[in-house]
């Protein structure tokens, strides 16, 4: 059932054109090397204009754990997800529950609270859906690449305002994670 849902819903996503073109994780013909070429492009275009490339790399502290039913479930609704379809889903993420097993002893069921489940044919979808809209908010020259949940940002400039609007872009990702959203993980920042 699982994956009859997920199919379907990939296929609406791609025939209704709402996958963002920046996302290259968990989708057909775009891979890690698709997003490295369009990359590899971007700056050859920039040093052949004799431009800087000032670069972020970003990863979100347990992302697919900390996706907050609501909101997924409001994105949902905003692509155009409804009815029974959007009962089945949200049913799937809310009404879970998990125990630990050490040695042979379990612990108490505990309800899952925020998430995508892991390991499902499902999670992957719903967290692009989730994140689909995180390329909207950022400004005007910043070029954004996703694969899943890592996030590529980058600028080529000339001049100190061009640079600028990478910061704007940091500023803004921050302001959509203040919104409930995965936190941004700060030890994994790093800057090539």
């Amino acid at each position: 059932m699982e994956k009859i849902i997920a199919n379907k819903i990939y296929d609406f996503m791609y025939r209704h054109k709402l996958i963002s073109e920046h996302q290259f994780g968990f989708l057909r013909n775009r891979s890690t090397t698709s997003q490295l070429i369009t990359t590899i492009n971007d700056f050859s275009d920039a040093i052949e204009n004799k431009k800087n490339i000032d670069c972020i790399y970003l990863d979100f502290q347990k992302a697919f754990d900390s996706v907050p039913h609501n909101l997924l479930i409001h994105k949902l609704q905003r692509i155009g997800i409804r009815g029974k379809l959007l009962d089945w889903i949200s049913n799937f993420i809310t009404n879970r529950t998990f125990s630990t097993k050490i040695n042979e002893s379990y612990s108490e069921y505990y309800h899952v609270t925020s998430g995508v489940p892991q390991g499902s044919v499902l999670g992957p979808v719903l967290f692009l859906i989730y994140i689909n809209d995180l390329p909207d908010i950022i400004p005007f020259g910043v070029s954004i690449k996703l694969f899943a949940d890592d996030v590529k940002l980058y600028v080529a400039h000339k001049t100190t305002k061009e640079r600028k609007i990478l910061e704007q872009a940091l500023i803004n990702i921050t302001q959509w994670c203040n919104t409930g959203s995965p936190k941004i993980s700060t030890p994994k920042i790093s800057t090539p």
